[in-house]
């Protein structure tokens, strides 16, 4: 089990970090929509 975690941690950080720029551009979109 341990040896499976340091790969579990960097799927979930770049599913994350993915994840924050999918939201980022969602935002900008939304207030580009809003003005």
């Amino acid at each position: 089990m341990l040896d499976v975690m340091p790969a579990l941690m960097k799927d979930m950080m770049s599913t994350m970090m993915s994840y924050s720029i999918n939201n980022r551009h969602f935002n900008i979109k939304n207030s580009i929509q809003w003005k």
